[in-house]
């Protein structure tokens, strides 16, 4: 509605997730530094890091790609039958 074309929309959504991301991390982050007893070690908390990292890295390039070339017609048909259905289930369960 702005006169954004699709990219540039797309990676401006993403730019606006960025503060909330980076705030959920180090809630996280500080979590797991003031916890009495460590549930894993520090190995297994960085692969998990790094894995995270890297495979939302590639989610969102392919995302950006796709965009350039097909509309997001049936990604939101997608979200909203999914959560409709979310919203029923958790109203009659």
């Amino acid at each position: 509605m702005r006169g954004f074309d699709r990219p540039t929309a797309a990676r401006y959504s993403f730019l606006l997730g960025v503060p909330v991301i980076l705030g959920a991390g180090l809630l996280s982050l500080l979590d797991v530094l003031t916890a009495e007893v460590m549930m894993f070690s520090t190995a297994v908390y960085l692969s998990a890091f790094l894995a995270a990292a890297i495979s939302g890295y590639l989610c969102i390039a392919f995302l950006l790609n796709w965009v350039r070339s097909h509309s997001l017609y049936i990604f939101a048909v997608y979200t909203a039958v999914l959560g409709t259905g979310y919203l029923l289930y958790s109203f009659l369960a």
